[in-house]
C-alpha cells in the first residue's frame, strides 16, 4: 500500500513539473512571435491576433483607423467626446440624444431603487417596533396578571378571615338579635344606596332602567347573602376531578372519573358545605368592590363580579380538591387493610 503511494506521488510531481516545463517553453515561443512581428509586448501581441492582424504595424494602422472612425461616429451621433461616444455604445445608444434619455432613466432607476430601500427600512423599522410594542403590552400583561393574582390570593386570606369572624358570631347565643349579625355594608339600605351611585342620576325613561336594575340587583343581593350562588368550575389542571357544581352555596356536586381503563365511568358525589363561607366571600367582595359584584355572572363585565367569581371558583376547587384527596387517601388505608 505505501509502495502505491509513493509511485502515485511521484507520478503527481513528474506531471506538474512537464507541465511546468511546457508552459514555459509555450510563453517562451509566445515571446519570440511577438518580437518577431515587431510588438513590444505579448498582451498587445494576442489583442491582434484576435482580429486576425500579423504585424505591429498593421496592428497601429487599424487603431489609428478605427480611432478615427469612432470620431467620426462620435460627430455623427452628436457626442460631445469619443469617449461619452464609446460609454453610449457599450450600452447600444448610437446617439447622444438616446444617451442622455438612457441615462435620465438610469438616474430615476437608482433614486426609484433607492426609495424602495428606504421603504423597506422604514417597514423593517416600523416592524421591529410594532414587535417591541407587542413585547412591552405581553410584559405589561404579564405584570397585571401577577398583580391581579396577588390581589386575589389576598382576598382570599380576607375571606378566611372573614369566614372566621362570621362562624364566630353565628356561634353566639341566639338570643343576639339579627341586627347586630349583619355588618353595615350588608344592610339593605345600605347596599341600596351603594346601587343608586353605582347607577347614577337619570332622567325621563331611563329612571324606570335604574329601578328596574335596583330591584335586580337587591333580589341579588338578597340571594347572594343568604349564600344562594351557583357555579359550575372546571377542574384544574392535574385535579382528580373534572368540574365541581356549587349549588345554592350548601352543596358542592364533585364530577370524577372512577374504574380500570375497561370500565371507566363518570361519577359525582355530594359534598356538604357550610353555606357561611359563600356568604363570606360574597360579603368581602361587596365591601371591596360594591355594586359591580352585581353584573352579570357570565359576562363578568367588572372588577367586581369577576373578583367574586374568581375567588367562588378558588374556594369550590379547594373544597373539591380535598374532598377527592380525602377519597384517596381512605382508599389507600382500605387497600393496606385488605
Amino acid at each position: 500500500m505505501k509502495k502505491f503511494l509513493k509511485i502515485t506521488l511521484i507520478v503527481i510531481i513528474v506531471g506538474f513539473a512537464a507541465l511546468l516545463t511546457l508552459s514555459a517553453i509555450n510563453s517562451s515561443k509566445l515571446n519570440d512571435a511577438a518580437e518577431k512581428a515587431g510588438f513590444d509586448n505579448v498582451g498587445e501581441y494576442k489583442r491582434a491576433q484576435k482580429i486576425n492582424i500579423a504585424t505591429k504595424s498593421e496592428y497601429d494602422a487599424h487603431i489609428k483607423r478605427q480611432a478615427e472612425l469612432d470620431r467620426i461616429a462620435a460627430e455623427n451621433g452628436g457626442f460631445l467626446s469619443v469617449d461619452e461616444y464609446k460609454k453610449a455604445k457599450a450600452v447600444s445608444m448610437p446617439t447622444k440624444e438616446l444617451y442622455d434619455e438612457y441615462l435620465v432613466q438610469q438616474a430615476e432607476l437608482k433614486l426609484a431603487e433607492k426609495k424602495r430601500k428606504a421603504e423597506e427600512d422604514e417597514k423593517a423599522r416600523l416592524a421591529e417596533a410594532e414587535e417591541e410594542k407587542r413585547k412591552a403590552e405581553e410584559a405589561e400583561k404579564a405584570r397585571l396578571a401577577q398583580e391581579q393574582q396577588k390581589k386575589e390570593q389576598t382576598e382570599l386570606k380576607s375571606v378566611a378571615t372573614e369566614s372566621v369572624k362570621t362562624k364566630n358570631v353565628l356561634n353566639t347565643e341566639k338570643n343576639i338579635s339579627s341586627e347586630v349579625l349583619i355588618p353595615d355594608h350588608m344592610k339593605v339600605e345600605n347596599v341600596k344606596k351603594v346601587i343608586k351611585d353605582y347607577l347614577g342620576p337619570c332622567s325621563g325613561k331611563a329612571c324606570q332602567l335604574n329601578i328596574d336594575l335596583l330591584n335586580e340587583y337587591l333580589k341579588k343581593h338578597d340571594d347572594y347573602s343568604k349564600g344562594k350562588i351557583s357555579a359550575l368550575v372546571s377542574g384544574r389542571s392535574g385535579s382528580k376531578h373534572i368540574e365541581a357544581y356549587l349549588r345554592n352555596g350548601t352543596q358542592i356536586e364533585v364530577s370524577y372519573y372512577s374504574g380500570t381503563l375497561n370500565s371507566m365511568s363518570k361519577k359525582r358525589d355530594t359534598v356538604e358545605i357550610d353555606k357561611n363561607d359563600i356568604i363570606s366571600i360574597y360579603s368581602v367582595a361587596l365591601k371591596n368592590y360594591g355594586a359591580e359584584v352585581f353584573e352579570d355572572w357570565y359576562r363578568g363585565s367588572t372588577n367586581g363580579i369577576r373578583a367574586l367569581k374568581a375567588n367562588i371558583n378558588n374556594f369550590v376547587n379547594s373544597k373539591a380538591t380535598e374532598y377527592m384527596n380525602n377519597k384517596a387517601s381512605k382508599a389507600a388505608d382500605e387497600w393496606d387493610n385488605i
